[in-house]
Order: C-alpha cells, then structure tokens, then sequence
C-alpha cells in the first residue's frame, strides 16, 4: 500500500486510530494531522492510541526538524505555520 489512510474506531474513554501506508512529503504529514485533530473533535476522546505501526513517512530531514518548531511556535489546534512554511518550500 502507497497511499496514506487514516482509520479511526472508538473504544470505550479512547479513540484507536491507525494510520497506513506512505507520508511522501509535508503536505501529506499536514493534511493527516488535521486529519488526526478533526478525528478527535468528532469523537470527542480525550485519550487517543495511535498506531503507526503500517506507516512510512519518507520527508527531508529539514522537514522532520521543522514539524516540531513550527507546531511548538503557536497555539494547539494552529497549522496556519505549518501550511505557510509547506507553500513557500514549493
């Protein structure tokens, strides 16, 4: 499997989700963590088990240092940075 999925079940007071197949670039890592967030809100868990056991992210390095400065950089729930920071390395 090559493209990217995300399944989500509930179970109780937490949310299972699994993720699958290959994150090729930031904008997929992007589109999946809102992906993750809207998941959440849904559901309305407050506890979530994350499998990313099936699941490959094939990014730069620079890019896997960025996530985390980026999303540490503004609020929770913000992608605003990470969405401006992914456009302009087009």
């Amino acid at each position: 499997m090559n493209e990217f999925e995300l399944t989500f079940e509930r179970r109780g007071r937490y949310v299972f989700v699994k993720g699958r197949g290959i994150r090729k670039n930031l904008q997929v890592v992007f589109e999946s963590t809102k992906e993750l967030t809207r998941i959440i809100e849904v559901t309305g868990a407050r506890f979530v088990l994350l499998d990313y056991s099936e699941l490959a992210t094939e990014i730069s390095s620079l890019d896997t240092f960025n996530i985390p400065r980026l999303v540490r950089s503004h609020r929770p729930g913000s992608f605003s940075a990470l969405h401006r920071y992914i456009n302009q390395s087009d």
